[in-house]
């Protein structure tokens, strides 16, 4: 009789609760901390994004003499065995015969923040072969300071980016010029190691 008793208890256990006799499962509903769905059902939380940044290049300089300067190639170099970084902006087109330099000398250890007050971090501008010889340079001792900040750096995928400041830049004679914008980018697809 215990046994007759018990599989009648777990078979009544076992039937629709609710008693509507449909089999269909209630449709689920997203509770008030799921935040993984917008109500047209896209993804409102999408992945982080991991790696290099896109939509960097190209981008323009001003010089406050006037020049405007297109920078859209760029290449990166971390010697192996060195605490040097080093970042050459060019044009592809060669429309102009500038090149960028964003460089931290001595010292670079990787992501971070490295400023010419702590570090050699430096930024140059300057007419490569070609050109008539023009060259600007952070130079602290006229007031010019540099911050450059390295987001992300990876010795596996060999790439970086970030972000350098300068306030000001002087030439060989000692004039200051100033670039718009001041905050330029860093960006390395690719670092020659």
């Amino acid at each position: 009789m215990n046994r007759l008793s018990l599989c009648l208890f777990l078979l009544a256990c076992s039937g629709d609760k609710e008693g509507s006799g449909d089999d269909t499962p209630p449709e689920e509903t997203a509770s008030p901390t799921d935040d993984s769905g917008g109500a047209d059902g896209t993804d409102t939380n999408p992945p982080e994004e991991t790696g290099l940044p896109s939509g960097v290049t190209p981008f323009e300089v001003q010089i406050s003499d006037g020049t405007r300067l297109t920078f859209d190639a760029s290449t990166c170099q971390w010697p192996g065995g060195t605490t040097n970084f080093r970042q050459f902006w060019r044009v592809a087109d060669g429309s102009h015969v500038y090149v960028l330099i964003i460089e931290i000398l001595g010292g670079f250890a990787g992501a971070g923040t490295y400023t010419n007050d702590s570090s050699t971090a430096r930024v140059r501008l300057q007419e490569e072969a070609g050109g008539s010889g023009g060259y600007y340079a952070a130079d602290p001792a006229q007031g010019d300071t540099v911050s450059i900040t390295i987001d992300s750096i990876s010795d596996e995928t060999w790439e970086a980016w970030g972000s350098a400041t300068v306030s000001s830049l002087h030439s060989l004679e000692g004039a200051a010029v100033t670039l718009t914008p001041s905050t330029l980018p860093v960006w390395c697809p690719e670092i020659s190691h």
